[in-house]
């Protein structure tokens, strides 16, 4: 990990971008306890190389997460958002608690959902034009104590909280 933060962010491919934004969002979760509902657009290659590195994109995506209307508004202006910014990966943050809407865990089969239905974490759902992945992270916070457990891989077609970005 520490090899990927040596490079800029437009530097990285989808994945690395995605390994990027969930380390942020765990650290910030073992700091502060807070995990944001955001989307994290991948900046895009400086027009001129000596330019400063451009900055990464950030999306409150907070209510797309309460009716289905407000997804599909919030995945629209999504999409809009990586085109302006030409943004070449977008990686979609939200904790298992805040979403309200799709419960895309309920109802799975013990082999696709390993987890109690209490359990808490955090969903991060990468979306780039060439790849789609979806990963879940166990995340704890009992009397004050936090701690992060295993980030397996779901299939992005049964457990994506979001459709395509990138068309």
């Amino acid at each position: 990990a520490a090899g990927a933060d040596a490079k800029p962010l437009w530097q990285l491919d989808p994945e690395e971008f995605a390994v990027t934004a969930i380390q942020w969002v765990l650290k910030d979760f073992m700091s502060e306890g807070q995990v944001p509902t955001v989307c994290y657009l991948q900046p895009a290659p400086p027009r001129n190389p000596a330019s400063q590195a451009p900055p990464i994109g950030q999306v409150n995506i907070r209510p797309a997460f309460t009716t289905p209307e407000n997804l599909i508004n919030c995945s629209e202006f999504l999409r809009q958002q990586a085109a302006d910014a030409s943004a070449p990966a977008a990686a979609i943050v939200a904790r298992k608690s805040s979403v309200g809407y799709p419960c895309v865990w309920k109802g799975k089969p013990k082999a696709e959902w390993s987890f109690d239905d209490k359990a808490d974490g955090v969903f991060m759902q990468l979306e780039s034009p060439k790849a789609r992945m979806m990963f879940f992270t166990v995340i704890n916070e009992t009397k004050g104590k936090r701690s992060i457990g295993d980030t397996v891989p779901l299939d992005v077609d049964s457990f994506g909280l979001f459709p395509r970005i990138f068309k």
